[in-house]
């Protein structure tokens, strides 16, 4: 989002860092008159107004859609972004090159992996500022390709961390190799979830580290506890693609079937992923409304644009519709 800054709507709080919560002046809701939920959904993540991981609309397909319709009709919403405000010297470089202007990137806020801009592998700088006044002043310099007193690159301080690239691990699965493991649907996930049970496994022993257990025979005695608590069962199921376990593989070949789904409430194009279902459910028949499988997401759906179109909001509602 480009704004001048100091029209920054509540972006920039009274100690000169960015504000915990924002929202959309009226003034500013035109911008979005022609955004589809897909760049709506990559803008706020982008930007910070969502907080969820943006895989997790994966997850709930219906929930992801809060944080959009709060921000589109003014609510006050909380930001998921550092409260530090820092930029990359290079990126406004070849902004004002390319555009003849230069604008806050909020990558340089959300990006975890290492203190340097992730496009050009070089130290980030950023403000030092305790109040409003100089902070905008400070951006105002830097956007402007200037060096402002108030900065200091991220380099000079002890807890720097350089970038470094993210290697990711082809995982095994019946379609071939992928980058990034499925979502699992509820119905195969209680399906896993007994198939773990069984008696008659060998567990791979990076089933067992990532666990945090001692030995198979730890995990087995505990396996009904552990199994069904959410953060032990994802590491499990990341752990079990992860290896080269037979009898694992062979159950995901003969019970899932990866699914295809589409959401959203705003018109046009909505948000598509994948996810992995039991291949003998019937997801016309399935009780689960908020499994993105499910046609049933239809009737939440209907629901969010009943709440958008209450409003009396001209940029969003008109194009609100169910599919």
């Amino acid at each position: 989002m480009v704004f001048k800054p100091g029209k920054m709507p509540r972006l920039i709080d009274k100690k000169g860092r960015f504000s915990k919560y924002i929202s959309l002046t009226p003034e500013f809701q035109a911008i979005f008159w022609e955004y589809t939920d897909a760049q709506m959904f990559n803008l706020l993540i982008s930007d910070g107004i969502i907080k969820r991981n943006p895989k997790d609309f994966l997850k709930s397909p219906v929930d992801y859609t809060v944080g959009i319709r709060d921000f589109l009709q003014g609510k006050r919403v909380k930001v998921g972004i550092s409260s530090d405000v820092h930029y990359c010297a290079s990126c406004i470089r070849e902004s004002i090159e390319k555009y003849g202007f230069a604008y806050l990137k909020r990558i340089w806020t959300t990006y975890l992996s290492s203190d340097d801009c992730c496009e050009h592998k070089e130290p980030l700088y950023k403000i030092m500022s305790d109040n409003r006044k100089d902070t905008l002043q400070a951006i105002e310099t830097v956007l402007g390709g200037r060096r402002s007193k108030f900065c200091k690159s991220l380099r000079d301080f002890s807890y720097y961390r350089p970038y470094r690239e993210i290697e990711y691990t082809a995982l095994p699965t019946t379609a071939g190799s992928i980058k990034e493991l499925p979502h699992i649907a509820p119905c195969l996930e209680k399906r896993l979830k007994a198939w773990l049970l069984r008696e008659g496994h060998t567990f791979p022993s990076s089933l067992i580290e990532d666990v945090r257990l001692a030995d198979h025979d730890s995990l087995i005695r505990s396996m009904k506890s552990h199994v069904f608590r959410d953060f032990v069962f994802n590491k499990a199921y990341r752990a079990l693609h992860e290896s080269e376990y037979v009898d694992f593989h062979d159950f995901w070949e003969r019970h899932s079937v990866i699914q295809s789904f589409f959401c959203g409430v705003i018109k046009k194009q909505g948000l598509q992923g994948k996810i992995a279902k039991l291949r003998s459910e019937n997801c016309s028949k399935c009780l689960e409304s908020f499994c993105p499988a499910n046609q049933i997401i239809l009737f939440p759906r209907f629901s969010f644009s009943n709440q958008l179109n209450s409003f009396d909001y001209k940029c969003v509602g008109k194009r609100v519709r169910v599919f």
